[in-house]
């Protein structure tokens, strides 16, 4: 699953817990129905708990997620400033280096094209 997969799977569970709360909480707790008085009291205590504990478990698991990934980014990071601070010596070394450039480019470019992608939907 790619970085912009799983920020839209978030986004989308988010904003679907929230408007299932909002939902039943605006749920009346009893309602006339013709000659009926419908009570509703125990429906909306029992669907008022459900989105909140998904709301829960999403608030939890989202900051382990964003540390893993900010660990690899960070780590990633290290590893191209290393390789950034070698000076080639040989053909060999400067045919990695210029690979190595282009990778982190093509990379970066990604990068920018998702965050772009992302902000503007």
């Amino acid at each position: 699953m790619s970085l912009f997969a799983d920020v839209e799977f978030f986004a989308k569970s988010l904003e679907k817990y929230h408007m299932q709360h909002n939902q039943a909480t605006k749920i009346k707790e009893s309602r006339p129905l013709g000659m009926l008085m419908i009570e509703t009291t125990d429906l909306k205590n029992l669907l008022v708990p459900s989105p909140l504990r998904c709301l829960d478990a999403l608030n939890k698991i989202l900051p382990i997620i964003a540390k893993k990934k900010l660990d690899k980014i960070l780590e990633e990071a290290d590893n191209g400033v290393y390789k950034l601070e070698i000076k080639p010596e040989t053909t060999i070394d400067y045919v990695e280096c210029l690979t190595f450039l282009d990778q982190i480019q093509e990379r970066v470019c990604h990068v920018l094209l998702l965050t772009t992608v992302f902000f503007l939907a």
